[in-house]
């Protein structure tokens, strides 16, 4: 999904990370790759956030892994099953 300018601003708060520039070439490559996200690279791989809800009902937005690097240098990644962390983000 992609993220409003307030999640995005959340998530940089909440885990300090920054999102991938939406006009950055590599963002374009990677939205034609997996679809409209807001984008964040780690050093496990490529992450993307999806709309969760717990128990009472109330949103939030999880922190999904779907695509993990090839090589130590981390200069190609390669799809995978997409793997959700335990880190939620209320947004």
């Amino acid at each position: 999904m992609k993220l409003t300018e307030a999640q995005i601003a959340a998530v940089e708060q909440q885990l300090e990370v920054k999102a991938l520039a939406e006009d950055d070439e590599a963002t374009q490559g990677l939205t034609e790759t997996f679809g409209d996200h807001t984008f964040y690279l780690d050093p496990g791989g490529l992450h993307i956030f999806e709309k969760s809800s717990n128990a009472n009902g109330d949103q939030s937005l999880a922190l999904v892994r779907i695509a993990e690097w090839t090589d130590e240098q981390r200069s190609s990644l390669s799809s995978i099953e997409p793997v959700v962390r335990p880190v939620f983000i209320v947004a």
